[in-house]
């Protein structure tokens, strides 16, 4: 089957790491894929983990210029390659395409409050837990199917030890308004009055990095606290079984991969309880705490009992990791994600001949 994925742009993110296995997938699988990037805003080294024998094609367009040229070039991309199947990415994407193309595209929402109305022109709409179908479906759109983000289970590195010194770790952009860094910033100084032998490690980069160094700084937890910068998803899988704790203190959260990667890897976590982030820990059923509000003291609390826990070798901590990477492993491989989305290519393609 010819599938090209279309991305406004291709930065190091959540949805854009997870395509690229999804790529990978569809490659081994036989597939003729393309990815298509229609700005001048991506990471060469994300393009460079997709397989050789993908096409890669990267219209360069300068983000917010409206000239036809970059578009007639995305349309003629799409002609000389006819594809069965056009994957989109960003909700606005459809604009960009001609009519006669419109029939076989699939749009995947990646996050909330998208724009997307019920006029839309996709053929279907994908949501990626349960909490984005329902955002989606306040909307008006009826014509919503669910596809859980998947990850390879089997490249994952996973902890066989906690460390003497503790090292927490918080994963995803560093945007405090929606992930909520700031706050775990203010547990982890309270957290300091208690215990000596622990740190705080954010991997990312956001717009919001200045900001959280700031408070690092005013905190005085300098020493303590790193910021390690973006890292790919096979960095990631190498080196999150060297961390402890994870903590996800989200304010919103369509899905919860990074959750799911440090539950296969057998770390721990605790999360906000932000809907995608229950989701994919069963309502929280697999998570050390579910942290009901936005609380730098709760948060704290929480991180403090799971050290303990951690240094007395409690017996109900290690059954809660040994199912919690159980779980994980069971509804979130990049097997599944490529199967449903293979179903609803197949559909397409029906509905097209």
């Amino acid at each position: 089957m010819k599938i090209v994925h279309l991305f406004w742009s291709f930065n190091i993110g959540g949805a854009e790491t997870m395509i690229v296995d999804i790529i990978n997938k569809q490659i081994s699988s036989g597939n003729n894929v393309m990815l298509i990037v229609i700005n001048n805003v991506y990471s060469s080294v994300l393009i460079s983990e997709i397989d050789s024998k993908a096409k890669i094609k990267l219209i360069e367009r300068t983000p917010g210029t409206k000239n036809i040229i970059n578009f007639c070039r995305l349309n003629y991309v799409l002609l000389k390659f006819s594809p069965q199947v056009i994957h989109c990415h960003n909700y606005n994407l459809e604009k960009t395409l001609s009519f006669n193309f419109l029939k076989k595209t699939i749009l995947t929402v990646h996050g909330f409050n998208r724009p997307i109305t019920k006029k839309n022109s996709y053929y279907k709409v994908i949501a990626i837990s349960k909490a984005i179908y329902s955002d989606i479906e306040r909307k008006g759109l009826k014509n919503i199917d669910i596809v859980y983000n998947g990850i390879n289970h089997q490249n994952i590195e996973r902890k066989k030890s906690f460390n003497s010194t503790i090292q927490i770790v918080c994963i995803g952009r560093l945007d405090h308004t929606i992930k909520g860094q700031d706050i775990l910033l203010k547990a982890f100084a309270l957290l300091k009055n208690d215990i000596k032998n622990v740190s705080l490690n954010f991997i990312g980069d956001g717009s919001s990095k200045e900001y959280l160094q700031q408070i690092t700084k005013n905190l005085e937890l300098e020493k303590e606290v790193i910021f390690h910068g973006e890292k790919t998803r096979s960095e990631l899988y190498k080196m999150i079984k060297d961390f402890d704790i994870l903590v996800q203190p989200s304010i919103h959260e369509g899905f919860g991969l990074t959750v799911v990667e440090a539950m296969v890897a057998r770390v721990p976590v605790i999360i906000s309880d932000a809907l995608g982030l229950k989701e994919v820990t069963n309502n929280g059923l697999y998570a050390q705490d579910v942290i009901a509000n936005n609380d730098a003291e709760k948060y704290y609390k929480a991180i403090l009992n799971l050290i303990i826990n951690i240094n007395t070798k409690s017996s109900i901590l290690m059954e809660k990791i040994d199912t919690a990477e159980k779980n994980a492993v069971e509804n979130f491989s990049i097997e599944s994600t490529c199967l449903n989305y293979s179903k609803i290519y197949n559909e397409i393609c029906l509905a097209n001949n």
